[in-house]
C-alpha cells in the first residue's frame, strides 16, 4: 500500500518543539550542515540548509536560484560556517546531477535500505527494524527530540520562506506543522514513516524543514566518540601571555 497514512498518531508534541530552546547544548564542537535539495525556485519546494554545532541549530539559509548554481552556493555556505564537506548531508533523491562536484559529502537516498549503525565500541548494532533509510532517520530524530539532545540557538519567531509562493512564516509555526512527519506505522512488519510524496498528498505542503533536521541524524548512527576540532589560538593570545609573564617578573612575582 503506497497511499497516505490514515488515523495518525503523532509521536512528537508541540511541547517537545518548545523544549528545543530549553535543552542543554551537547559537547560536540564539530560543525555540520544538512540540506533538503530542490531547485530553489519559488514555484518548487523550498531548499533550506541548516547549520549545526554538534546537535544545536545555529543558522538556516535558503537557496534561491537555478539548479546549476546549487553546488557553488553550497560551497560558499560551507566555507562561511567552516563546515567540512564530509560533515554535509543532503537529500540525494533528486537533483543528483547538480551535486556531482560535492563527492565528499554524505548523500542520502531515502528509499534505500537503512544505514548500518555502530555502538560506542565500533561494533555493528541493530537498534530498530526500519523499512527504509528515511524511516530510520526520522525514527532516530524522534529519539533525539524526546531525549532532549537537539537544541536551537535561533529565535522562535524567525521568519522563513514557506510553501511554493515563498510567503514568510515563523520558524516555530513551520515546525508545529511539520511534526506530522512523526506518524509511525508498519510496512512489511517494519517501522515505517510516510514518504515525502505521501506527506504532500495528505497535507498539501512539503516537510522541507523537518526533513532537513532529520538528515542530521545520519551522523549519530555511529555512536563512537567523535574527534573534536582543535582549538584555534591566535598569535595575539600568546603575546598577551608573554607580556603578562614579563610584567609579573618585573613585579617580582616570578623567580
Amino acid at each position: 500500500y503506497a497511499g497516505p497514512v490514515e488515523n495518525d498518531k503523532i509521536t512528537i508534541s508541540r511541547s517537545l518543539i518548545h523544549q528545543l530552546w530549553e535543552n542543554p547544548i551537547d559537547n560536540d564542537d564539530n560543525f555540520y550542515a544538512t540540506m533538503d535539495i530542490s531547485s530553489g525556485k519559488t514555484q518548487n519546494d523550498n531548499a533550506p540548509m541548516i547549520i549545526w554545532r554538534g546537535l544545536q541549530i545555529i543558522a538556516i539559509d535558503c537557496f534561491n536560484g537555478s539548479p546549476n548554481e546549487i553546488a557553488s552556493w553550497i560551497k560558499t555556505r560551507l566555507a562561511k560556517y567552516n563546515v567540512p564537506i564530509t560533515n554535509f548531508a543532503y537529500d540525494a533523491t533528486g537533483h543528483g546531477y547538480w551535486m556531482q562536484g560535492l563527492t565528499n559529502g554524505v548523500p542520502i537516498t531515502y528509499n534505500k535500505r537503512p544505514i548500518q549503525e555502530y555502538d560506542e565500541y565500533g561494533n555493528q548494532a541493530t537498534r530498530e527494524d526500519y523499512f527504509n533509510c528515511r524511516s530510520q532517520l526520522i525514527g532516530k530524530t524522534e529519539v533525539l527530540l524526546k531525549s532532549g539532545y537537539i537544541s536551537c540557538a535561533l529565535p522562535k519567531d524567525l521568519e522563513l520562506p514557506y510553501g511554493k509562493n515563498g510567503s514568510l512564516r515563523r520558524f516555530i509555526d513551520v515546525l508545529f506543522d511539520e511534526i506530522n512527519i512523526f506518524a509511525p506505522t508498519t510496512k512489511n512488519k517494519k517501522i515505517y514513516y510516510r514518504s515525502k510524496e505521501e506527506y504532500k498528498t495528505r497535507f498539501k505542503s512539503s516537510p522541507d524543514l523537518m526533513d532537513t533536521i532529520c538528515l542530521r541524524a545520519v551522523f549519530e548512527l555511529d555512536a563512537r566518540p567523535k574527534k573534536q576540532p582543535q582549538a584555534v589560538v591566535s598569535e595575539c593570545t600568546y603575546d598577551a601571555l608573554y607580556d603578562s609573564k614579563s610584567w609579573s617578573r618585573n613585579k617580582g612575582w616570578w623567580n
